[in-house]
């Protein structure tokens, strides 16, 4: 699965951001973010440029360059051992949280089960309150901490546009995996983050994955095509 552009490319030095800047931005949170765990936008271009260059792990990291004096700024803004402690710790928190579902909701999640449904969209806050609050702001911030006016934007995130329709398609795959007595791993999770992404309508997401057609979506939103559709459409 891909994000692409509708019309037009990219600049070299544009690239998208990361959900939780998208979703915060739409709460006008964003001030909460924390560069430990979402990169600065300034950097990422570089790092991109790093990586892609890079012939081996020294020239990947830096840690071959003795000269301070070689680059204008920070050769070392790759760190691969940062990233794989970050996946580890949420790979250990989405563990935990499914847990906390399986435990509090057991399957079957049917559509007249009011009760268990109400429970599945509480649910969906704890895991919003982690991977858009508590992890992105570097645990300085979670839902309680929050202002009453700021926990209403929050809120009304998930109530329209794509904040809804990542909530709707996050509570539909967990509830249909679970019914199918499957698991729920972190990359489902990481790819219905992307759907945030869409809230630039100049952007499509293509996917083959038949979990992104289980919705019905606000048509100002739905731009999930499958790459058939895709190829066609250029």
């Amino acid at each position: 699965m891909i994000l692409v552009p509708v019309i037009g490319t990219l600049p070299d030095s544009e690239v998208l951001p990361s959900s939780e800047m998208e979703l915060l931005a739409m709460a006008g949170l964003e001030h909460y973010l924390d560069p430990a765990w979402v990169p600065r936008p300034n950097q990422i271009p570089f790092a991109i440029d790093i990586i892609t260059k890079a012939r081996d792990l020294n020239d990947l990291t830096g840690e071959g360059i003795q000269d301070p004096n070689i680059l204008r700024v920070p050769r070392y803004v790759v760190k691969p051992s940062h990233y794989r402690r970050l996946r580890e710790a949420d790979k250990e928190s989405f563990k935990k949280i499914m847990e906390l579902l399986e435990a509090e909701i057991p399957p079957p999640i049917k559509g007249c089960d009011e009760e268990k449904l109400d429970k599945l969209v509480q649910w969906f806050f704890k895991l919003a309150n982690w991977f858009f609050l508590i992890r992105p702001s570097n645990r300085k911030i979670n839902y309680d901490l929050l202002t009453s006016d700021e926990r209403d934007r929050f809120a009304l995130v998930f109530t329209s546009g794509v904040g809804q329709l990542f909530q709707y398609h996050c509570t539909e795959v967990v509830k249909k995996t679970l019914n199918n007595k499957r698991k729920v791993d972190l990359n489902h999770l990481y790819d219905m983050m992307q759907l945030l992404l869409l809230r630039n309508e100049n952007r499509l997401f293509v996917t083959d994955d038949t979990f992104f057609y289980l919705y019905e979506a606000d048509s100002t939103v739905q731009r999930v095509l499958p790459w058939s559709a895709f190829k066609k459409s250029g």
